[in-house]
C-alpha cells in the first residue's frame, strides 16, 4: 500500500483494466482521494464489486460526476448503505436512470432527504414501484412538487397508504390529472380530509367512477363546493346511495343542472328532505319527469312553494297519485293557472281523489282553470 501511495493519479490512469483488477479492496482503500481522481469512468466501470466495496464513503464523495457515470447498475447495487451515504445530492443527480435502477429499495431508504432532493423528476420517473416502496413517508414529504411530478400513475399506484398519507394537500394539488389516474379507490379512501381538500375541481373531474367509489360519505361531505363543481353528471351517477346521502343541502345546491341530470331515479328517491330543501326552483325545473316521479311522498311534501312554482307542466302531468296526495294546501295554492290546468286535466290527478280541502286551497293564482276540470267532472 505504501508503494501504491507513491503513484501519481496520471500513473493510475495509465493502468490497464487487467492491472487494476489485480488490486485488492485493501489496496484501493489505501489510495488517496487525489490518486482516485485520476481513474477514468471506464476504469471504475471495470472494477469488481469486491474492489469497490473497499472504497470509503469519503473516497466516493471525492469522485467527479464524470467518473461516477462509469459505474454500472450492478456495481451500485453492491455498494453498502454507508458508502452511498457519502454521495452528494449533486452526484446522485448525475446518475442515469439505468444506474439508479440498480439501487434497491433498502438502499433508497438509507439515503438522506438532502440526497434525494438532488434527484430530478426524470430520475424519479425511472424508479420502479418496488424501489419507491423503499421510500419512507418522511422522504416523500421532503420531495419538492417538481420532483413528485415525475412519478407516473403506475408509480403512485404502488405507494402504500402510509406513504400517500405523508403527502400534503399542496403536494396533491401539484399532481397532474394523468398521475391521479393511477390511484386506486382504496388509496383514495385512505386519504385524510385535509389532503382531499387540496384537489382541484379539475382533478376531481378526472377521477373515474371506480376511483370515486373509494371516497366515503364523510370525505365527500368535507369537500368544498368549488371542488364538487368538477364532478361530471356521470360522476354523480356513479355515487352510491350512502355517498350521495353524505352530501349537504348546500353541496347539492352548488351543482349545476347539467350535473344533477346524472342522478338516477334510485338516487332521487334516496335524497333526504333537508337535502332537497337547498335546491333552487331553477334546479328543480331541470329534473326529468323520471327523476321527479322518483321523489318520495315526504320529499314532495317538503318542497317549498318556491320549488313547487319551478315545476314544469310536464312535471305536473307526470306526478304520481301518491305524490299528489302528499301535496299540502299551501303548495296547491302556490300553483299558477297553467300548472293547475295541467294537473286537473291529467287522469292521475282526477283518480287521486283530490279532497274538498285541497280544492278549496286552490287560490286566486289558478282561478282561471275550468272548475269542471278542477272537480274532475265533465262540463255541461
Amino acid at each position: 500500500d505504501s508503494q501504491l501511495n507513491g503513484l501519481e493519479s496520471t500513473a493510475l490512469a495509465s493502468l490497464a483494466d487487467s492491472q487494476l483488477n489485480a488490486l485488492t479492496s485493501t489496496n484501493l482503500t489505501a489510495l488517496a482521494d487525489s490518486q482516485l481522481n485520476g481513474l477514468t469512468s471506464l476504469q471504475l466501470g471495470s472494477l469488481a464489486d469486491s474492489q469497490l466495496n473497499g472504497l470509503t464513503s469519503t473516497q466516493l464523495t471525492a469522485l467527479a460526476d464524470s467518473q461516477l457515470n462509469g459505474l454500472t447498475s450492478n456495481q451500485l447495487t453492491a455498494l453498502a448503505d454507508s458508502q452511498l451515504n457519502g454521495l452528494t445530492s449533486a452526484q446522485l443527480a448525475s446518475l442515469t436512470g439505468t444506474q439508479l435502477n440498480g439501487l434497491t429499495s433498502n438502499q433508497l431508504t438509507a439515503l438522506a432527504d438532502s440526497q434525494l432532493n438532488g434527484l430530478t423528476s426524470a430520475q424519479l420517473a425511472s424508479l420502479t414501484g418496488t424501489q419507491l416502496n423503499g421510500l419512507t413517508s418522511n422522504q416523500l414529504t421532503a420531495l419538492a412538487d417538481s420532483q413528485l411530478n415525475g412519478l407516473g400513475s403506475a408509480a403512485l399506484a404502488s405507494l402504500a397508504d402510509s406513504q400517500l398519507n405523508a403527502l400534503t394537500s399542496v403536494n396533491l394539488t401539484a399532481l397532474a390529472n394523468t398521475q391521479l389516474d393511477g390511484l386506486t379507490s382504496l388509496q383514495l379512501t385512505a386519504l385524510a380530509d385535509s389532503q382531499l381538500n387540496g384537489l382541484t375541481s379539475s382533478q376531481l373531474a378526472s377521477l373515474v367512477g371506480t376511483q370515486l367509489d373509494g371516497l366515503t360519505s364523510i370525505q365527500l361531505t368535507a369537500l368544498a363546493n368549488t371542488q364538487l363543481d368538477g364532478l361530471t353528471s356521470a360522476g354523480l351517477t356513479g355515487l352510491a346511495i350512502t355517498q350521495l346521502n353524505g352530501l349537504s343541502s348546500m353541496q347539492l345546491a352548488s351543482f349545476a343542472a347539467t350535473q344533477l341530470a346524472g342522478l338516477t331515479a334510485a338516487q332521487m328517491a334516496s335524497l333526504a328532505d333537508t337535502q332537497l330543501g337547498g335546491l333552487a326552483s331553477s334546479q328543480i325545473s331541470q329534473f326529468t319527469t323520471t327523476q321527479l316521479s322518483a321523489l318520495t311522498a315526504p320529499a314532495i311534501t317538503a318542497l317549498t312553494t318556491t320549488q313547487v312554482d319551478g315545476l314544469l307542466v310536464t312535471h305536473i302531468q307526470a306526478i304520481t297519485t301518491t305524490q299528489i296526495a302528499a301535496l299540502t294546501d299551501i303548495q296547491l295554492d302556490s300553483l299558477d293557472a297553467a300548472q293547475t290546468a295541467a294537473y286537473a286535466s291529467t287522469a292521475a290527478w282526477q283518480a287521486a281523489g283530490i279532497t274538498t280541502t285541497q280544492i278549496t286551497a286552490i287560490g286566486t293564482n289558478n282561478i282561471s282553470a275550468p272548475m269542471s276540470i278542477l272537480f274532475g267532472y265533465p262540463s255541461t
